[in-house]
């Protein structure tokens, strides 16, 4: 049943696509339009590309080699202080 309805709907839709390309055409235009020159109203521009090409140069510099069991001569940081309690909010009546 279901497909039946979707069909009409599809040929509904594709016929009266058609009647309205048929009716389009059938309307045509001004015949006069269509013999009138039309004159541009500017030349077009003339664009030329420029290709910019630069050499980037890259030097390697040496690191420092890294021992795996580098002693730490720094202190350990202190631990962060404690937030602050939120304000008590008492409702007047």
């Amino acid at each position: 049943m279901q497909l039946t309805t979707r069909m009409l709907a599809a040929g509904g839709a594709v016929a009266g696509l058609g009647a309205l390309a048929a009716i389009a055409m059938a309307a045509g235009g001004d015949p006069a339009a269509e013999t009138q020159t039309v004159t541009p109203v500017a030349a077009t521009p003339q664009v030329r590309t420029e290709v910019v090409r630069t050499t980037v140069h890259v030097t390697k510099r040496e690191r420092p080699k890294t021992t795996a069991a580098a002693p730490s001569s720094a202190a350990p940081a202190a631990p962060a202080p404690a937030p602050a309690p939120a304000p008590a909010v008492s409702r007047a009546s």
